[in-house]
């Protein structure tokens, strides 16, 4: 919500700064509040919670099979697992995990994991309940692809950060040369001010700012889905 309300705050400023109309400068900040707050925060927010599930996910799965294989008590092996965690996993297990059966509460763990490779491992848990075995040896392929999803998470992070940066400084770049128009060069500014479609010529510049800001978030936060 602060974050929404400070971008709105910062288009309203913007707005009112180089074209000096309130009305459009109203209307910019309370569109930008909305996208804000009825998209770009839930997306973002969804984006974040997929790449820290997926990590964790690996992780967990990592820390089950290994103690398992040494310990062979699969109550053992989930304590293991649940020592250290994330506030969100935590919460989850304390609230939906109640079972004093563990193969219960790892089945539970599937809403929160989301993924198809958690599936694939309780089925090697039931495997290796059912038959006995070596479960490392039966996880092999799993832990190939748990560690396959995390390169590519952590290649996907490196690149999103790195055209965040690219994003962020070319508008930073635009946005420097026009607020220097405005306060640099005020006299020749006001002079094309009095020209009828200079400020339809400014808000289309912040219009496609917020359009172009858009397509960014949408394109970071659905490169994630494909590795769930």
């Amino acid at each position: 919500m602060i974050i929404c309300l400070g971008c709105s705050i910062l288009m309203f400023s913007l707005l009112f700064l180089t074209t000096g109309v309130l009305e459009y400068s109203l209307i910019g900040g309370i569109v930008t509040f909305l996208y804000s707050f009825l998209y770009a925060s839930g997306a973002i927010k969804k984006y974040t919670n997929a790449q820290r599930s997926t990590i964790e996910c690996a992780n967990f799965i990592n820390t089950v099979i290994i103690s398992l294989s040494i310990s062979n008590s699969l109550e053992m092996a989930y304590k293991d697992a649940t020592t250290k965690m994330s506030k969100q996993l935590d919460k989850f297990i304390k609230n939906q995990c109640k079972s004093l059966d563990v193969s219960e509460n790892l089945e539970t763990l599937r809403n929160y994991f989301k993924s198809s490779t958690y599936a694939v491992f309780l089925n090697i848990l039931k495997m290796h309940a059912y038959n006995g075995g070596n479960i490392l040896e039966m996880s092999v392929n799993l832990q190939l692809e748990l560690r396959r999803k995390q390169e590519i998470i952590n290649s996907i992070k490196q690149i999103n950060n790195r055209k965040t940066y690219e994003f962020f400084s070319l508008w930073a770049f635009c946005l420097a040369i026009l607020l220097f128009c405005r306060l640099g060069l005020n006299n020749i500014y006001q002079m094309m001010q009095s020209y009828f479609l200079f400020n339809y010529e400014i808000l289309f510049f912040f219009a496609f700012m917020l359009f172009s800001s858009h397509l960014f978030i949408s394109n970071v936060t659905n490169s994630i889905k494909k590795v769930i």
